[in-house]
């Protein structure tokens, strides 16, 4: 698997040059579990485990 790195640009106003075909995206909210069992693995959450989820 090959992986592209892009590096940022910026203009003569230090502002980042969004790539052609940008778009946003949206925080819609985050969570945090402190007692459970982790969706990925199945094992005891030793930790609080924070998620965030974001919409195109």
């Amino acid at each position: 698997m090959t992986e592209q790195v892009i590096k940022a640009e910026f203009n003569s106003e230090e502002a980042v040059k969004l790539p052609v075909g940008f778009r946003h995206w949206i925080h819609v909210g985050a969570f945090i579990k402190e007692k459970d069992i982790d969706i990925f693995d199945n094992r005891k959450i030793t930790a609080p485990l924070i998620g965030n989820s974001f919409f195109e």
